[in-house]
């Protein structure tokens, strides 16, 4: 993946993040149809993730996308969505996470949905992707992005998120598989670059 000058994202004064607790239950609900949708088997497995392993949990699998992914509900705070390339076996974790708050904003919320100028609903991500390995987050996903994205304006502050797709789009599932193939990407060439500047420093 090579890396540009820099990345020019659209600004949108109009556009903004869905806060009202119904309307993101709403979207939620339509996303996690679209993708129960496309999914080829239902089936169950234990989900590793940073603070420990979710065990026996239903994971869905599309044999169109060779993907799987997970629905999850963390009680007043976030509704969990966690994907991963080809087919789960005993013990899968999450190549990306894109969890929505259950109302309201909050940035340690990676997810959110955006209401553009003409009333169409994006599902999008503010770039926090997790990892074990050294150099892989925030900084490392904008620095290696090349998706759509758009920068929000929200009390003076400037925001900005990567554009997965239409939620009302039939091409959506197909836009979250490519969204899934972008972190994978940015995660490895974050990791290469960080062991690369890393080796170099301890010479």
């Amino acid at each position: 993946m090579s890396r540009p000058e820099s990345l020019f994202c659209s600004e949108n004064r109009n556009a903004y993040v869905v806060t009202d607790k119904e309307e993101i239950e709403f979207n939620v609900n339509k996303l996690r149809e679209a993708l129960v949708k496309v999914a080829s088997k239902e089936l169950k497995t234990n989900l590793s993730y940073k603070g420990g392993v979710r065990r026996d949990v239903n994971v869905y699998f599309s044999s169109k996308l060779d993907m799987w992914y997970f629905f999850g509900y963390q009680p007043s705070v976030k509704y969990i969505h966690a994907f991963g390339l080809g087919w789960p076996r005993s013990m899968v974790s999450a190549i990306v996470e894109v969890n929505f708050p259950v109302k309201g904003r909050s940035h340690r919320v990676a997810g959110a949905f955006i209401k553009d100028s003409v009333g169409m609903t994006w599902v999008a991500h503010n770039g926090k992707i997790g990892g074990a390995k050294r150099g892989v987050g925030l900084k490392a996903f904008w620095r290696f992005y090349r998706g759509d994205c758009i920068d929000l304006w929200e009390g003076g502050a400037k925001r900005r998120f990567a554009l997965i797709g239409y939620l009302s789009s039939d091409e959506l599932p197909v836009r979250i598989k490519r969204f899934v193939l972008m972190v994978n990407a940015i995660k490895s060439q974050a990791a290469s670059s960080s062991a690369h500047l890393h080796l170099f420093s301890t010479k």
